[in-house]
């Protein structure tokens, strides 16, 4: 049995999951792999300006060469990746992950109201 973490979404941080738990959903729609779905979730991020700050937006790219960008990144990427396990939209095997009926469900109101 799956011990499920008792663990809430602050209200302040509920917003801004919202649009990380879309773009990991569709990079999970992209690739199941692991290590292949973070490097589609780390494009849609950039592409979508998530974590910028609306005060100061950087004009220069991210640079991936450092590590401590890359730790920075796959900490966002594993944190809404358990988060969207406890909520019932992915589940991992062996660094597969696999999208749930309820995410199947979610892409098809999505695109409906599209």
């Amino acid at each position: 049995m799956k011990r499920i973490r008792n663990k809430k979404i602050v209200a302040i941080r509920k917003f801004y999951f919202l649009e990380y738990f879309d773009i990991l959903l569709k990079s999970v729609e992209a690739s199941q792999e692991e290590n292949k779905a973070f490097i589609v979730f780390i494009k849609l991020k950039d592409k979508n300006q998530l974590g910028e700050s609306k005060y100061r937006k950087s004009h220069h790219s991210t640079d991936y060469s450092s590590t401590k960008t890359i730790v920075h990144l796959r900490y966002t990427f594993d944190e809404v990746v358990d988060e969207s396990i406890d909520l019932g939209l992915l589940y991992n095997v062996n660094r597969v992950i696999k999208l749930t009926l309820l995410k199947i469900n979610y892409f098809k109101l999505v695109r409906i109201g599209d």
